[in-house]
């Protein structure tokens, strides 16, 4: 049952609000699939490669951390589903060993931020290579595979830049990939500029935001040694209080000490004068 087309731009807004409630927007998305030829998984699994792709593009730096786990996770599942191939153990033990050492391996990328650059950077250059290469036996996927591997080697030098240019040209090819299948009319080169496009501007979006984000904990850092100088001065307060009280001390000691001086020329006066008293009386007397 297909959905009813109408155009809301002609609708009143009561109409348009009614039918913003009753309209049935699954059956819309489901017919629009149906017509591009995709049902079933693939109708599920072509939105979420489209917004991971998005997602990995233009925020692929912001959220290395999650893409490095869910990396490790990856890689870790794919050797151990491989160990059991090649051992001939059941599927069930590989995907037990697989999530244990993808498990492993997401906590080592989340916990240690150069291991997980590197094992992103591996993984997506790798990834990149082989979309150019098209290798068809191992020769060619060891050769990706060490492409992958000098592009992760490079990641730890330069870790921002490297992430950015891969996350963006990689999460650009995905998101392509799923907006060529609802487009087959699309030819490979309209595919590759729409490639180019992207890329460009996750590139643009993520250097900008590392931009915004750097310029930012410059301006805290700015504001640190601020705070520094306070507490430098709230140091510097307990060491001239001391100053001050002496200088108190000394000013209160000193009309002290101005009395005392005056106190004790005063007593020798005062016994200084006693003989002459001595020496009045028997004059008086006589």
């Amino acid at each position: 049952m297909h959905a009813q087309s109408v155009d809301p731009g002609a609708m009143e807004p009561d109409a348009f609000l009614r039918y913003l409630r009753n309209a049935d927007f699954a059956a819309m998305l489901r017919q629009i699939l149906e017509s591009c030829g995709l049902t079933g998984a693939a109708a599920l699994t072509l939105p979420a490669i489209i917004l991971l792709g998005i997602l990995w593009c233009f925020f692929g730096l912001k959220l290395i951390r999650i893409w490095s786990a869910m990396t490790g996770l990856a890689v870790g599942l794919a050797i151990g589903l491989w160990d059991a191939e090649i051992f001939g153990l059941e599927t069930s033990t590989g995907w037990v060993l697989g999530i244990i050492l993808g498990g492993l391996l997401a906590l080592i990328a989340v916990r240690l931020y150069l291991a997980g650059v590197f094992l992103a950077a591996w993984c997506a250059g790798s990834i990149l290579a082989a979309a150019f290469l098209h290798p068809a036996d191992w020769i060619k996927a060891l050769i990706c595979v060490g492409i992958g591997l000098l592009i992760a080697l490079v990641a730890l030098r330069f870790a921002e830049i490297t992430t950015i240019l891969l996350t963006a040209a990689l999460g650009g090819a995905c998101a392509v990939s799923g907006i060529a299948a609802l487009m087959p009319s699309a030819g490979r080169t309209a595919r590759i500029a729409m490639t180019v496009l992207l890329a460009a501007a996750g590139i643009a979006v993520q250097i900008v935001m590392e931009y915004k984000k750097r310029k930012k904990m410059a301006c805290d850092q700015i504001g640190k040694p601020q705070g520094g100088e306070g507490g430098v001065a709230g140091e510097a307060e307990p060491s001239l209080a001391p100053e001050i009280v002496s200088d108190e001390a000394g000013a209160t000691a000193a009309p002290k000490a101005v009395s005392d001086e005056a106190g004790s020329a005063a007593a020798m006066d005062a016994v200084s004068a006693e003989p002459e008293a001595v020496q009045t009386e028997p004059e008086q007397f006589s």
